[in-house]
């Protein structure tokens, strides 16, 4: 069976560590980081005599969606070749993009993929992984793929948690470490 897997988090939580050691434990899977791009993207900044800074209107305006774009072309072309496909990337809008989430079912439906099985496996995955190395999960990212079509969860740059989003955040963190108190001194 085909797998998309998107590693998504807001950036320095740690994905690229998760995806890596993911990668490693899959068979045939082809890894995609979208920080690859970034010498591509520096260049552009540089032909466009703009300061490189990913935070700024020119990155937003000119070349943020296109690496989206090009990493999830190049994913879903290596699909028709390899069976798994891992993307290291945030993905902080589109993961709350009710249209960019159609799209993508869509894109997967027509290739006879199943989004929706594709997510659980990915979920079945974490919690597996978590349980072989006697680690906790705290599904932060569950939580929010749940609420967020209905709770404003991010701030007004669309890649950090909102109060409400910390809030959740430190509520399923707490949970998960209150319900394995033999963690706690």
């Amino acid at each position: 069976m085909k797998k998309l897997i998107l590693v998504t988090s807001p950036p320095a939580c740690g994905k690229t560590f998760i995806s890596k050691q993911l990668a490693k434990a899959l068979n045939h899977v082809v890894y995609l980081d979208k920080d690859t791009l970034i010498p591509l993207s520096k260049q552009i900044f540089a032909v466009a005599h703009q300061p490189y800074d990913r935070s700024s209107a020119f990155f937003q305006q000119n070349i943020r969606d296109y690496e989206y774009d090009c990493v999830l072309a190049l994913a879903m072309e290596a699909l028709d070749y390899d069976d798994i496909v891992l993307i290291n990337a945030p993905f902080t809008q589109e993961v709350r993009d009710n249209a960019f989430i159609a799209d993508l079912k869509a894109k997967l439906a027509a290739k006879g993929w199943d989004y929706e099985d594709m997510a659980r496996q990915l979920s079945a995955t974490y919690r597996q992984a978590a349980r072989e190395n006697h680690a906790l999960l705290a599904e932060v990212g569950q939580r929010f793929y749940d609420l967020s079509p209905t709770h404003p969860l991010y701030a007004a740059d669309g890649v950090h948690p909102n109060e409400a989003g910390t809030q959740l955040a430190a509520e399923v963190i707490a949970k998960t470490l209150l319900t394995h108190k033999e963690l706690t001194p």
